[in-house]
């Protein structure tokens, strides 16, 4: 994000920014596989970075506001993880339906039967409402 762009979300959510001081430590991302199977180093050291802070003031239904409009982002990232996966599932049955359809003389036969019904009950609700 570009100044101009910080300056803007602090003017709209009243946010005050300072500079300061203090600094948080996180330890450093790293692949912890690659320590899985190495038995000849005794013990891991998890090295931490310092992270610069700023020190933040704004209105607390401001902070409410953003920490709701976070929550609700995770809910629809949760959301669409769970809408493809249940739409690769839908895919994945499909195709195992199909499958079985080609291979299976009397299961085809049984599906152009449940279609041609299906069709005809459809048209006649359609006709009626």
């Amino acid at each position: 994000m570009d100044k101009r762009e910080l300056d803007r979300f602090c003017y709209n959510w009243e946010v005050r920014l300072r500079d300061t001081d203090y600094k948080m430590r996180r330890p450093k991302r790293y692949d912890l596989n690659k320590f899985a199977y190495d038995y000849s180093s005794p013990s891991i050291s998890i090295e931490c970075e310092d992270i610069d802070c700023y020190e933040i003031i704004m209105p607390k239904a401001n902070f409410h506001s953003l920490a709701e409009i976070d929550k609700n982002n995770k809910d629809l990232v949760l959301k669409s993880i769970e809408e493809e996966e249940f739409i690769k599932r839908l895919k994945r049955n499909e195709h195992l339906e199909i499958k079985i359809r080609n291979n299976v003389p009397a299961v085809q036969k049984a599906w152009e039967n449940y279609c041609t019904l299906l069709n005809l009950v459809y048209h006649d609700y359609a006709d009626r409402y």
